[in-house]
């Protein structure tokens, strides 16, 4: 289950989005929509909506490329051109089998470029 995703310079967002679909407890009236596992409580459901040319889309964007790159296939990533970095950075945290798994990755979009970790 995704808990969290953080991009930076990818697409359209230029400064570091957080993605989270962390339950806020101290509100018990949607507790059903709440998945917990571990002592991490996960929103079930989660709506993304927004006027356009918000981002929604680029965030749909950004949820796919890290899928790809943990699954080893081609992301289709973009850095935002607006911006002089070409690097792309993308973090993930997810739950699998009841482990937590926090991935944190840069794609740099310029030939010859090599990022280290």
């Amino acid at each position: 289950m995704l808990i969290e995703l953080r991009a930076k310079n990818c697409f359209s967002f230029s400064d570091e989005i957080r993605f989270s679909t962390k339950a806020d407890m101290r509100n018990k009236k949607f507790s059903s929509n709440v998945h917990t596992e571990n002592n991490f409580n996960i929103l079930k459901t989660v709506g993304i909506y927004g006027p356009n040319n918000a981002g929604k889309t680029c965030l749909v964007k950004c949820i796919r490329s890290a899928k790809n790159i943990l699954l080893n296939q081609r992301p289709r990533i973009m850095s935002n051109i607006f911006q002089e970095s070409a690097i792309c950075q993308l973090g993930i945290t997810f739950l699998e089998e009841g482990r937590e798994f926090s991935y944190d990755f840069g794609q740099s979009l310029l030939p010859g470029l090599i990022l280290s970790t």
